[in-house]
């Protein structure tokens, strides 16, 4: 009997929801392919069972959940001036009401968006090699960045997810195959813009590759216009009634501006673009030094060159919604910030396999055992991170704001006043709602860069005589200032900390 091999093109079935079209969806599954992506959904699993505190920008948005009716979710302003796509902190509100607001309920649809988007990933087959299939489902599924925002409460896996689709749709497009469920495509081009910002730089690179094949024997692309002009007017009418409303204010604004791109008249604007790139994919990929993300860099303008060489239509629907953002950030509108472009990972791991593929084959003619030895290296890049994911889910950025509170609680003595400084703020107010050991810590902001601000926060701790004061998220001037008040005078008694979160205990009393 012969034996079926073990890699075969991936064909998708025209009724895959019948018996017969189950069994030829699932038959020409490569066992491989299909290992990776089980395993990217167990890393996925894995830190979302992890259950870490949330993130100070979580609580930004969890707090609309919690505070907020459906019926005036989006009511602008939104709580510490969030602008969230709509149509995500919807599906999260609806999905709440009925599983809770834990910290699992409200990541829940960015973990189920991120899943998914591994599982869609095999029917992008036709257009790369089974290689180079295999190579980006890999590098997706162990990507720090995938796995991480999978267990975020934030839109940015759910944005990847979009990539993803908006890939398939290309494959049809550039392939004359006409869409199956035309009328669910529509919908989904009118939905997403609502559903991730980033919409328009993918529907940018769907518009470049039908341009580039309109000379080609496919001559169908009158859907693909029409299903385009659908999401971009949907971006339009999104964009005037509530992004454009609810844009950056001046407090974020300087927060991003270090993000913004320059313009490329000069050495050091092109060297911002390599140092930018390389800490973009170190982020992507859990990576430490800077020259290990230079190295993916380069990878992936290989892999960019290869494909567009192989295929021009395709490879602009790989590379424009990347040039596209820069373009955008160059007007200062869109800081290129690690988490922002995390709609780009999909982007980024089929030219990084491409680029992988295309150094094999070179590297291969020399002797053909060395084809192996470009993606050898970028495996030896990965092992730890992936290590660390595995085996420490624990170690990616995290405040265990749960952690330290439960401690202070414990050691509180009678008559210890609490104050929650600054950060750690939405964080109280977001877990003060559940543990009703926090109702009597008291929260304390100051003005950022307002030194009368501080003075007066400083004299409200010292008023208390002793007590506790709970820092989260990152040490600014006004932390360390409040701190150093107190480490002066003699007044610090006892310390704790936890990942992302510390706190001391004060007696201004105390010889």
């Amino acid at each position: 009997m012969k034996k079926r091999p073990l890699f075969l093109p991936f064909r998708s079935p025209a009724n895959p929801f019948s018996l017969e079209g189950l069994r030829g969806f699932l038959a020409p599954y490569p066992l491989v392919l299909l290992c990776i992506v089980a395993f990217g959904c167990a890393l996925r699993a894995e830190q979302l069972l992890w259950n870490r505190s949330l993130w100070l920008d979580e609580a930004f948005l969890a707090l609309a959940i919690v505070e907020r009716p459906l019926s005036t979710l989006l009511a602008l302003p939104l709580p510490y001036e969030q602008t969230p796509p709509p149509l995500f902190l919807v599906l999260v509100k609806m999905f709440s009401t009925v599983a809770g607001t834990s910290e699992t309920a409200l990541r829940a649809i960015p973990f189920a968006s991120a899943c998914l988007a591994l599982g869609l990933w095999p029917l992008s087959a036709r257009r790369h090699s089974r290689s180079c299939l295999l190579a980006g489902a890999f590098l997706l599924a162990v990507s720090s960045g995938g796995v991480y925002y999978a267990a975020e409460f934030k839109p940015y896996a759910t944005e990847a997810l979009l990539s993803v689709l908006f890939l398939l749709a290309a494959r049809r497009f550039l392939e004359g195959e006409p869409l199956p469920h035309p009328a669910g495509w529509a919908v989904l081009f009118a939905l997403a813009p609502w559903l991730g910002f980033p919409t328009i730089f993918l529907l940018a690179g769907l518009a470049g590759g039908l341009l580039a094949a309109r000379r080609s024997a496919h001559n169908r692309q009158g859907p693909a216009w029409a299903l385009l002009a659908v999401g971009g007017l949907s971006f339009l009418v999104m964009y005037g009634v509530y992004a454009r409303p609810a844009s950056a204010t001046q407090l974020r604004a300087g927060y991003w501006e270090a993000f913004a791109a320059p313009l490329p008249t000069s050495l050091s604007a092109f060297l911002w673009y390599g140092e930018r790139a390389s800490q973009v994919l170190c982020h992507f990929f859990g990576l430490q030094h800077p020259w290990q993300g230079a190295v993916l860099a380069g990878l992936a303008v290989v892999g960019a060159v290869a494909v567009l060489r192989r295929d021009r239509a395709y490879g602009c629907v790989l590379t424009l919604p990347i040039a596209a953002a820069v373009l955008l950030s160059m007007t200062g509108r869109f800081p290129l910030h690690e988490r922002l472009l995390l709609f780009t990972l999909p982007l980024c791991c089929l030219l990084l396999a491409e680029g992988l593929v295309a150094l094999g084959a070179r590297f291969g003619r020399v002797r053909p055992a060395c084809k192996w030895l470009p993606a050898a290296a970028v495996l030896a890049l990965l092992v730890r991170p992936m290590a660390a994911a595995v085996f420490d889910p624990g170690s990616f950025e995290r405040q265990e704001f749960k952690t330290i509170s439960a401690q202070i609680a414990q050691a509180r003595a009678d008559g210890d006043a609490v104050f929650v400084f600054q950060a750690a703020v939405p964080l109280l107010e977001y877990y003060g709602r559940q543990d009703p050991r926090l109702t009597g810590f008291t929260p304390l902001s100051v003005t950022r860069g307002d030194p009368s601000s501080l003075d007066e926060a400083v004299r409200t701790v010292k008023a208390a005589g002793h007590g506790w004061v709970l820092f989260a998220h990152v040490r600014q001037r006004e932390e360390r200032l409040l701190e150093a008040a107190f480490e002066d005078g003699g007044a610090v008694r006892q310390r704790l900390a936890a990942k992302g979160v510390w706190a001391f205990a004060f007696d201004v009393k105390r010889p």
